[in-house]
């Protein structure tokens, strides 16, 4: 795994999604590789860092650049409601910038002997590091190598996201598409507090938009209780709120999936 250094880079794309969620593109600089999952730590001021993961898994970067993949640059979703340091900094950024952060860090990636059945579980930001992870997944295996091997051993792939309001559904569009064009993959979305009038098919004209399996007015949490008559996750990577997370464990393990392959990176 990559020792974390200091790099200096710069601002590619800076894009307003949903309410106070902010997509920032950096230019990727050499020799910066990372693993799905792992987080960059962004310098915000003087003595002053804050951490945020990757949300993307590039064409080019460890395994896909001995392909010969192109540089498509490090994206991070930054939640600015708290309008702390880290908020306020990003806000203010604008294309062309340049910035510095220290990297890569952490370890929640996906284990090289991945198999079976693989559940994500996330809440709000926390979404940023299993999208990467997915794309990892979809678009690259655990390794060019062993790529075929991967695509006989694995399961159906599941992203079970909540959120509060339908505003807030990061990535919505991109998720969408995957699991309209990747056999494996399922898009599950929890609303605890969607609007009155909201119906699924304000934004999703597909016939499964409907709330039932796909969309619950919820959370993820009995998404997965539901889910888990019918199937059992071999692997499961969680990422969102303490709570959130507590409770997952709580039933995936109380319904068999075993502890050792329950990942999970905690945001408070």
């Amino acid at each position: 795994m990559a020792v974390p250094q200091r790099f200096t880079s710069m601002v590619t794309k800076k894009e307003q999604l949903r309410n106070h969620f902010v997509r920032l593109v950096l230019q990727n600089p050499e020799g910066f590789l990372y693993k799905a999952g792992q987080y960059i730590s962004l310098v915000v001021g003087e003595g002053v860092r804050r951490p945020y993961s990757v949300s993307n898994w590039p064409s080019c970067n460890a395994i896909a650049c001995e392909a010969g993949g192109e540089n498509s640059g490090i994206e991070l979703l930054v939640d600015t409601k708290s309008q702390g340091p880290g908020s306020k900094f990003v806000e203010n950024l604008k294309v062309g910038d340049s910035v510095e952060f220290w990297g890569p860090y952490g370890k929640f990636i996906i284990p090289d002997d991945i198999h079976g059945n693989i559940w994500f579980l996330g809440t709000g930001s926390g979404v940023a590091p299993l999208k990467s992870q997915i794309e990892y997944l979809i678009n690259s295996g655990v390794s060019h190598k062993t790529r075929k091997t991967l695509a006989k051993t694995m399961g159906k792939i599941r992203l079970i996201f909540g959120t509060r309001y339908e505003q807030d559904l990061v990535f919505f569009n991109h998720f969408v598409n995957f699991a309209r064009t990747v056999q494996n993959f399922y898009y599950h979305i929890a609303l605890s507090q969607p609007s009155e009038s909201f119906n699924p098919q304000n934004i999703d004209s597909d016939k499964e938009a409907h709330w039932g399996e796909y969309w619950h007015k919820g959370y993820i949490t009995e998404i997965a209780q539901n889910l888990l008559q019918k199937e059992k996750p071999d692997f499961v990577f969680l990422c969102g709120h303490p709570g959130m997370m507590e409770t997952a464990i709580e039933l995936l393990t109380g319904a068999g999936a075993d502890p050792k392959n329950i990942l999970f990176e905690k945001f408070s």
